[in-house]
């Protein structure tokens, strides 16, 4: 019999209301809140407070993917021209060379 297959094993549905419960930004606790204890509660940050604090993070995050890319897309290049040139000139032995045979 499989370990979690019993009394205690966890039910899919209240997993996830505990889950979401926890993760709903205007809950405050999880249990049982006096109203001597809400008077001093911060209220939710508004769509524009929670943009300015993740602004700095998502554009570096832009700016490292654009950056990385094109980092990424100059060496691809510079690896494929060289090897056309490769194809388009083969290289010559020395003794050839020397002797004055191209």
């Amino acid at each position: 019999m499989h370990p979690l297959r019993g009394a205690l094993a966890p039910v899919p549905n209240a997993l996830f209301a505990e889950t979401a419960l926890a993760l709903n930004s205007s809950t405050r606790s999880l249990g049982a809140v006096l109203s001597s204890q809400d008077q001093g509660a911060i209220s939710a940050p508004s769509l524009f407070e929670r943009t300015a604090l993740i602004w700095p993070q998502a554009t570096g995050l832009v700016v490292a993917a654009i950056g990385l890319s094109g980092i990424a897309d100059v060496a691809f290049r510079r690896q494929e021209a060289r090897a056309r040139g490769r194809r388009l000139a083969p290289r010559q032995n020395g003794a050839a060379r020397s002797a004055g045979v191209i």
